[in-house]
């Protein structure tokens, strides 16, 4: 028997709802263990949702979620608020991965817009996930 082909490396995409309040030290644990679970597979990863962590100002994020993305190699793509007025609203909803992918960029086009239906906006972007290669198999 005789097999060909490769595995993908895998993707990890992780959702995250935190209800609006203080972010404490036991979100910012809980987080970077979240963080550190896709390394320890060796996958790349993406983590995304509504994390309610603005920062004093609109516009900004706490600086204690900023601290834990940092130590983690973590870039945030989203930029426009996703709540509010998309000129001085708060940034809620976040999309995460590591900045060096080793397959390249992993998050691009990233987008926020208004939607009548929601008091978020919308966010949108591009994953470039690698398609799964076949493994093949022969019987010889």
């Amino acid at each position: 028997m005789k097999l060909v082909g490769r595995r993908a490396k895998s993707v990890v995409a992780a959702c995250v709802y935190r209800p609006p309040g203080t972010v404490t030290s036991a979100f910012t644990e809980q987080l970077s263990d979240l963080f550190d679970q896709p390394v320890l597979l060796d996958s790349q990863f993406v983590v995304l949702g509504d994390f309610n962590t603005p920062g004093v100002t609109a516009g900004q994020l706490d600086q204690r979620a900023i601290d834990v993305f940092t130590q983690h190699g973590l870039r945030q793509y989203v930029s426009t608020p996703t709540r509010g007025s998309l000129t001085s609203g708060n940034i809620l909803d976040l999309v995460l991965s590591l900045d060096d992918q080793p397959n390249g960029q992993l998050v691009s086009d990233v987008t926020v817009q208004s939607v009548s239906f929601s008091d978020h906006h919308l966010d949108t972007c591009r994953l470039g996930v690698p398609p799964t290669l076949p493994v093949t198999t022969t019987y010889s």
